[in-house]
């Protein structure tokens, strides 16, 4: 019976180290945003650009890199330009950029919702887009 008992808190400590909170900025509206894949993006990104969009991806941070791939093909990158200003809280109104958080959630699944911007090639040049205006990181 003890063994179990470490067994199921060693799952729940483990499921509970690899999820992702949710943050946003005050001034978010969950209605505004059309969900979209990287495929869609890629092929016609003229039709996404400055529109507010819902991405799912793998997230990427670290020196120099702030990025959202896909799984099928991790070299289409999208730059994320975070506002390090802007206000972006959990519901227990923690910061997304505080306590490293940031460097915990690179390589989990997140979804963003911002604004598309084909323009812009993120750090060194080396990304496809960005998306900006960030008002929704998480789950």
């Amino acid at each position: 019976m003890e063994n179990k008992l470490l067994i199921l808190s060693l799952i729940l400590i483990c499921v509970s180290c690899g999820s992702v909170d949710t943050y946003t900025s005050p001034d978010y509206d969950s209605g505004k945003y059309t969900a979209v894949s990287f495929e869609q993006l890629l092929k016609d990104p003229n039709q996404f650009d400055k529109k507010k969009i819902e991405l799912v991806g793998i997230f990427h941070y670290g020196m120099e890199e702030a990025g959202l791939t896909n799984k099928k093909n991790p070299k289409n990158r999208i730059w994320i330009e975070f506002d390090y200003a802007k206000k972006m809280i959990d519901k227990n109104s923690k910061s997304l950029f505080k306590d490293e958080k940031l460097l915990r959630y690179s390589g989990k699944e997140v979804k963003l919702k911002g604004v598309f911007n084909k323009e812009n090639t993120g750090h060194l040049g080396i990304y496809f887009a960005a998306i900006e205006d960030l008002h929704y990181f998480g789950k």
